[in-house]
């Protein structure tokens, strides 16, 4: 082998949308060396920088395409996800968490941001599962947090204590504060501003979608984890708590259902960025295409989640029903809404913004690089350039923006290795 193209694998494409500053190259390539993206190019400007490498993929077929990875930036798969999805006990809430790995990284998944917020039945804490995060193939951050369940009474859970639930003024204390901030890596959703009704039904959670933190309350997770050197987040539905989260500094909104165009302009004017659950995740209606557009059109930085494991929100009607969509099967009512999922569920507000006008680039970034900054990984992961992490996808089209089904994703390479090879 020529020197040039020792260790170095060739991956070609009749696109590469690299979510970066060369957008789309047409019949385009990567160069993985290692763990890293040693060149980004048209086909035959990579491949003369080394004759001799090694071509994993040779096809430059219109339709084929190489991109990020893609990155969902909400999710409960280790968590809560085993138990929501299996039905699993302790014992096996770790293998369950694999199998929800898994097929994250078969769906083209390769960067996950996981909320702790404390189990009522399960012990294990952030540091637990940052062990077990660290056996996986793909990146995983953590949000350490707490919870508040709109049950009669409500049910608090915080991931200090996890194993049972704690009393409210238990989550205000500042040592809870201090130990949640100083444990998570990026802003999840550190709390619930209005209470959540989880993953139970509505007769079980009468008290979902009331406020719970006030304006000083929120004041006080902001601060702390300011002062732990972290950007914070909060689970809100509704202007009042969105408003009030914005005013005291906060930095990144998770689910943001039911937000005012004066609310997204205050967001827009702080930098205040949200990140929308299509398919779920409060009391209310959730972020709907035309709503997603509408923050994008405001200025707001906007990343889409899929807030998995858990079912589709009642008002979810922009999905397919009939599951027949370009072949994709549909997320309906009573079926779970999971991280392999991420390209369907945010397919509906892909089309429509791509529909307006934004290249594919941009659509793209709000299941890519968007979240990607959001978790602390801007030139990391999230896009394609020369030097950043070799995390990426070979697919028949852009996932999200023309195809949905995991089926479409041939290759899934994370780190410079191939973890997903469909034949």
């Amino acid at each position: 082998m020529n020197a040039n193209g020792e260790g170095i694998h060739l991956y070609r494409a009749g696109r590469v949308v690299t979510v970066a500053r060369r957008g789309t190259i047409v019949d385009g390539a990567v160069a993985v060396k290692g763990d890293r993206f040693a060149a980004v190019g048209g086909w035959e400007e990579v491949a003369a920088q080394f004759p001799g490498a090694e071509v994993v993929v040779h096809d430059a077929g219109p339709d084929a395409v190489i991109c990020p990875g893609l990155v969902d930036c909400h999710a409960h798969n280790l968590e809560f996800g085993p138990g929501t999805a299996f039905g699993a006990a302790e014992e096996m809430q770790l293998v369950g968490a694999t199998e929800l790995v898994f097929r994250a990284i078969r769906g083209g998944v390769t960067a996950l941001g996981e909320q702790v917020l404390g189990h009522y039945q399960f012990a294990l804490g952030v540091e637990s599962y940052r062990r077990y995060a660290a056996t996986l193939p793909l990146t995983v951050a953590f949000s350490a947090g707490c919870v508040s369940v709109g049950t009669e009474p409500v049910t608090h859970l915080c991931s200090v204590k996890p194993g049972g639930p704690v009393a409210p003024e238990a989550l205000l204390r500042e040592e809870t504060l201090e130990c949640m901030a100083a444990n998570t890596d990026y802003p999840g959703e550190h709390a619930m501003a209005t209470i959540t009704p989880a993953n139970l039904p509505a007769h079980l959670t009468p008290n979902a979608g009331k406020v719970f933190l006030k304006a000083l309350d929120l004041r006080r997770f902001v601060d702390a984890y300011h002062r732990a050197g972290r950007r914070s987040g909060m689970h809100i539905e509704g202007d009042a708590t969105a408003r009030y989260f914005v005013k005291v500094g906060g930095d990144v909104i998770h689910h943001g259902h039911g937000l005012s165009p004066a609310v997204l302009q205050l967001m827009a004017t702080c930098g205040v960025d949200l990140v929308a659950t299509p398919a779920g995740g409060t009391q209310s209606r959730p972020n709907s295409p035309a709503d997603i557009l509408a923050a994008v059109e405001a200025g707001v930085k906007v990343s889409i989640a899929t807030d998995a494991v858990m079912p589709l929100h009642r008002d979810a009607n922009w999905y397919d029903p009939n599951g027949r969509a370009e072949g994709q099967p549909s997320i309906l009512p009573g079926r779970n809404v999971f991280s392999e999922d991420l390209a369907a569920v945010a397919r509906p507000a892909l089309q429509l913004l791509s529909g307006t006008g934004m290249g594919e680039n941009e659509a793209l970034a709000l299941i890519t690089r968007n979240p990607a900054q959001i978790l602390g990984r801007p030139g990391l992961t999230g896009t394609i350039e020369t030097g950043s992490q070799a995390d990426f996808l070979v697919a028949s089209g852009i996932p999200g923006v023309e195809v949905a089904h995991k089926t479409a994703v041939s290759r899934v390479i994370i780190r410079g290795k191939p973890v997903i090879v469909r034949t």
